[in-house]
């Protein structure tokens, strides 16, 4: 007598296959989309469970050491996993160190950098030292904090109001360094 699992209720042979589960034995029929797809088949959640537990699938998780019975899992919780990728982002940055070029960005744009500017633009009274030009009269200036000497080539100066000029943005553009070389007549 053939197998009732594999009897659709119109008598039409199905397609897939009988196997016993893993953990208790019993008898289940299994979608033919599933057939090659595991090793061990169960007739539950909870089969499946205590199989893993039954054969030893348990491992501590990598931060708590917490004992875990999930075979393809490192940590326990999502509470653990993303102190682990804070802890991996810490080493990564101790490895890796900042760039000069992201150094030089971050005094670019410093408190410090912006109390500087704010000095030159207020010695010069908020006027382009080349042209003369300054807002009102019903006209708006883009003005810039030039460095006299360059910011990259001479980082002691950065800082220093002697060093520092007022430009208007025409200004500053015909003035401005010219691919990575000096030009500094003003």
């Amino acid at each position: 007598m053939e197998n009732l699992l594999l009897k659709t209720k119109g008598n039409k042979p199905r397609k897939g296959k009988i196997e016993k589960c893993s953990y208790c034995g019993k008898e289940k029929y299994i979608k033919p989309c599933y057939i090659n797809k595991f090793k061990n088949y169960f007739c539950s959640k909870d089969h499946a469970n205590l199989y893993q537990i039954q054969n030893k699938y348990k491992h501590n998780c990598l931060i708590c050491d917490k004992e875990i019975y999930r075979n393809n899992k490192k940590y326990c919780s999502g509470k653990c996993y993303r102190l682990a990728l804070t802890i991996k982002a810490e080493e990564r940055r101790l490895l890796l160190p900042p760039t000069d070029g992201a150094v030089k960005r971050c005094i670019r744009y410093s408190a410090k950098m912006d109390n500087w500017r704010k000095a030159i633009f207020e010695r010069d009274n908020y006027t382009c030292q080349k042209c003369g030009a300054k807002n009102g009269e019903g006209k708006y200036i883009y003005l810039e904090a030039h460095h006299i000497k360059q910011f990259a080539y001479y980082p002691e100066l950065r800082f220093e109001l002697n060093n520092g000029i007022t430009l208007c943005k025409k200004c500053h553009k015909l003035i401005d360094h010219v691919r990575g070389k000096p030009n500094t007549k003003i």
